[in-house]
């Protein structure tokens, strides 16, 4: 997942066209192989929002429960720049937003992984 900050510290959200598409989560995908969460990072978010990410770290890997099985998710954040742009086929939307005045439609899961980041820059 990819907690992809502008110069202002607002956060980047995207709307999915495949799940939840009223939801507003992460930008984020799978690691390819031999591929590390930054290398992931960058990639996914090109592809998706047209935005590229500087200054990109591993910050923390956080476990979800998805109920039977753990879905291992590393983190990772930066500098995205650029305006987005959904890319049509994965994302409906996406847009930046204050940390602090999330859409009402953000999942809970995001609010955590953007309350473990917020933690990290302290």
């Amino acid at each position: 997942m990819v907690v992809a900050r502008n110069s202002a510290g607002h956060v980047l959200l995207v709307r999915h066209s495949y799940q939840q598409s009223e939801a507003w989560m992460l930008p984020g995908g799978g690691l390819g192989r031999g591929e590390s969460p930054v290398a992931t990072a960058r990639r996914e978010l090109a592809e998706e929002t047209g935005c590229t990410l500087h200054e990109a770290v591993h910050f923390a890997d956080h476990r979800r429960d998805r109920g039977g099985w753990i879905n291992q998710l590393a983190l990772v954040t930066g500098l995205a720049e650029g305006q987005p742009r959904p890319d049509g086929r994965e994302l409906l939307d996406a847009a930046f937003f204050p940390p602090e005045a999330l859409p009402a439609q953000t999942t809970a899961a995001t609010r955590e992984m953007i309350a473990l980041w917020l933690a990290s820059e302290r």
